[in-house]
């Protein structure tokens, strides 16, 4: 028998190191068996808590790791990818779209998509860079759902080569 004393923890820890933005915290929640897609009292998943809590992305990287459903709508009637909008956080949008977490298509049960979701903003120029990511990720959505990934069309050496590739001409 251990003579280490045993550790309970609550799904209030696992919000508490999230609000925090304590990565190692949050891992060793989820390592224990929080779950990633709980909600706290204010009706907000892990994921959408981190939003508004300004979390850094590597506590994203970690939920993501152990299951969080990002476009998850919790009972607040928003999800982390719709928070991230409203809270003008470009890295954030940029990740989900890279794990495939949005779809600039939908709306939200309010019906209101991305595109035109409102937004906090601390200055023009924090404004401007999430505009910019988002025309960025909403035109590789329509490429790819048109022509497949684009990666697909080139071998790995042409990919990796900086400018355009041999064969093709403009």
């Amino acid at each position: 028998m251990s003579n280490e004393p045993s550790i309970s923890l609550r799904p209030f820890d696992l919000e508490a190191a999230v609000m925090r933005g304590e990565v190692e915290t949050v891992r060793f929640c989820l390592e224990s068996g929080l779950d990633p897609n709980a909600c706290n009292d204010m009706g907000y998943t892990m994921s959408a808590w981190a939003v508004v809590s300004r979390a850094p992305l590597d506590v994203f990287k970690v939920l993501h790791k152990y299951g969080a459903d990002f476009p998850k709508v919790g009972a607040s009637g928003t999800s982390a990818v719709d928070l991230s909008v409203a809270f003008c956080r470009p890295d954030l949008l940029a990740y989900f779209a890279e794990v495939g977490a949005t779809n600039f298509e939908s709306k939200n049960q309010k019906g209101i998509s991305l595109e035109e979701m409102p937004v906090i903003a601390s200055s023009s120029s924090e404004l401007s860079k999430l505009r910019n990511t988002m025309q960025s990720l909403m035109a590789a959505q329509v490429l790819s759902s048109s022509f497949g990934p684009l990666e697909s069309a080139f071998s790995p050496a042409q990919a990796a080569m900086p400018g355009k590739p041999k064969h093709l001409s403009l």
